[in-house]
């Protein structure tokens, strides 16, 4: 519980319920029923880092339609170039990368000063070498 604690975005509160929830009995039922039908959980492949990290230590938040990237897609290119994706804009969030229709977490950026960059710009800072 101790290390889930640990990662960004997951306090004690979402640790307690995750632990709870792979000890339940609702949960080994469930993985019963599961293996009897051939279905076993796997672990999650990880993204493969780059050694150029032009987005190290960054918290980027998707929002929008995006016409170069389906979400899945940059939300891996992000990661791969060392940034953090995050599903809220907050004071902690470096900036926004906003495609078409970015609605409501474009306007919260606004607010709160946060920059906000389109797709061409996000390519741009994943392309130039220092």
């Amino acid at each position: 519980m101790d290390d889930l604690a640990k990662i960004p975005d997951i306090g004690q509160v979402t640790a307690n319920s995750i632990v709870d929830f792979f000890t339940s009995d609702h949960w080994k039922k469930m993985r019963l029923k599961m293996s009897r039908h051939g279905v076993y959980p796997a672990e999650m492949p990880r993204a493969e880092k780059s050694e150029f990290q032009p987005l190290a230590g960054q918290a980027i938040v998707v929002t929008g339609t995006l016409s170069k990237y389906k979400r899945n897609e940059i939300e891996s290119v992000i990661e791969k170039h060392g940034g953090k994706v995050s599903g809220s804009v907050s004071k902690k969030t470096d900036y926004v990368l906003a495609g078409t229709d970015a609605g409501s977490k474009s306007a919260k950026a606004q607010a709160l000063g946060i920059p906000i960059i389109d797709e061409d710009e996000f390519v741009r800072r994943i392309s130039s070498k220092p």
